[in-house]
């Protein structure tokens, strides 16, 4: 059977944890967003920023001087947000601007400095054995050490996560999933295992960053292959209900789809 997608992701099984009627909506109908998280908007202005930074050190073996910084992040912020229903959110515009900068900086001085980048925002993809598609994936980074290539991905949140005032970070499991993702694809293309990070951004206190050296095991590797596994069988069976809230946020201003999907507000127990 031919998927209707051309490719697997962890985003879309990320997706489908949340909830199917939002894979349907996102990978399936394909239907525009009509609403934009800010939370997500603050990741890609924050991303961008990095990513600039990195492109200048592997073009010119230098990082962007302190005060270009707030500049990018200006302009990222304004392109990314355009779509975000400010009525919907918590803070306005100017303190979601702030907290962007904020988290840019403390990745640009406490981040960016530990790493030799090689590639940005680098693609990989594999077949692997099982899957009907390809896996892709995009790494925001791949640097170097004295000790070999490892591969680095930003993570931005609105608050300090857990553990880090211990130096001690617990990721969630999206994150170590998405790092396994990384890991199944170096695998099956005869690639070496490489050491995975995870840097750490928050806007507290004008912002603050913490790297992580994650662990990424053999049952790691084998629970995500199963979520390959079910997000083929969801695509196979035209996306079955199945029974459960899942995690997203059913309300507006929170779901790209919410006027348009049939669960409204009554979402209570089968999707």
């Amino acid at each position: 059977m031919t998927l209707p997608v051309a490719h697997l992701s962890h985003s879309q099984v990320g997706t489908m944890r949340d909830c199917l009627r939002l894979l349907e909506y996102r990978y399936l109908k394909k239907a525009p967003r009509k609403v934009q998280p800010l939370v997500m908007a603050l990741g890609r202005v924050v991303h961008a920023t990095a990513a600039a930074d990195y492109r200048n050190h592997v073009e010119h073996q230098l990082y962007l001087p302190d005060e270009a910084i707030p500049d990018l992040t200006t302009k990222a912020f304004a392109e990314e947000t355009r779509e975000v229903q400010w009525s919907h959110e918590e803070v306005g515009p100017g303190a979601a601007l702030d907290a962007a900068r904020d988290m840019a900086r403390a990745h640009h001085s406490g981040i960016a400095p530990l790493v030799r980048p090689l590639l940005v925002e680098h693609r990989m993809s594999a077949e692997v054995r099982g899957l009907p598609v390809r896996i892709l994936g995009i790494a925001d980074v791949i640097a170097t050490t004295a000790e070999g290539r490892h591969i680095r991905d930003t993570k931005t949140s609105k608050k300090a996560p857990a553990g880090s005032s211990k130096g001690n970070i617990v990721p969630d499991d999206r994150n170590l999933s998405q790092l396994a993702t990384y890991r199944i694809i170096a695998a099956a293309n005869g690639e070496p295992a490489v050491e995975s990070w995870l840097d750490f951004v928050w806007p507290t206190k004008g912002g603050q960053s913490e790297p992580f050296r994650a662990s990424i095991t053999a049952n790691d590797v084998r629970l995500v292959l199963e979520d390959y596994a079910a997000l083929v069988a969801c695509y196979e069976s035209g996306l079955a209900p199945r029974t459960g809230r899942g995690t997203w946020i059913c309300k507006p201003g929170k779901c790209d789809y919410y006027e348009d999907c049939i669960l409204g507000t009554s979402r209570a127990t089968n999707l």
